[in-house]
Parts: structure tokens; sequence; C-alpha cells
């Protein structure tokens, strides 16, 4: 009786770990995909979101997509429907040129998200 509960546990136990291992091979798949074909999969069924227009974005190992370097497009305010231009410095920051090592005094403060 003890065994064939052991052995239940042993065979649930393997499932669960085949299955994870399963999920995380299927999310390697995915992310190689996106960047071999250069497209990103989206949330939201707008097929404009399969490829940036402004040619802004490069697929990322780290996140879905970062920012290119030495990049400038021009697009328009969501608000005010007026051209906006979008420049990116060496490092894919938006922003002035950034020096480095800083210099004395100089405070900086990274704002990352939306």
């Amino acid at each position: 009786m003890i065994r064939a509960k052991l052995r239940l546990v042993r065979h649930i136990t393997i499932a669960v770990i085949l299955l994870g291992l399963l999920l995380c091979g299927a999310e390697v798949g995915v992310r190689v995909y996106e960047v071999a074909v250069g497209k990103s999969i989206c949330s939201g069924s707008q097929p404009e979101c399969l490829v940036d227009p402004t040619r802004l974005t490069v697929p990322s190992w780290l996140t879905n997509l970062e920012l290119k370097p030495h990049a400038t497009a021009e697009v328009s305010c969501r608000d005010s429907k007026r051209p906006v231009e979008i420049r990116t410095n060496s490092l894919g920051f938006r922003g002035p040129e950034i020096t480095i090592p800083k210099p004395r005094g100089t405070y900086r403060i990274v704002i990352l998200g939306d």
C-alpha cells in the first residue's frame, strides 16, 4: 500500500517537472522566433502591433522590445494629433547624449516605466 502511494507521488512529481520543462521550452522557442523574424507578438488583436511602423524598436532578449540606438522617428501625438519627433541616443535612451564618466557634482536619475 505504501509503495503504491510512493509510486503515485513519484509519477505525479515527474509529470509536473516535465510539464514545467515543456512550458519553459515553449517560451524560449517563442522568444527565439520573435528575434529571428523581427516581429513582436503583442496583446490585442490589432495587426499593426506586429510590426513597428516607426522602426524605433528592436526585439530584446531581456524585455519584449527595446529602443534602437541613434534612431529618429516622427509620430503623431495621441491627444493633439500633431507630429512629434522622437530621438534616441547611443545607449538607446530618449534624450541627449550621456557623458561617461559623469562630471563631478552631477546627479543622475533614471526613471523606468510607461
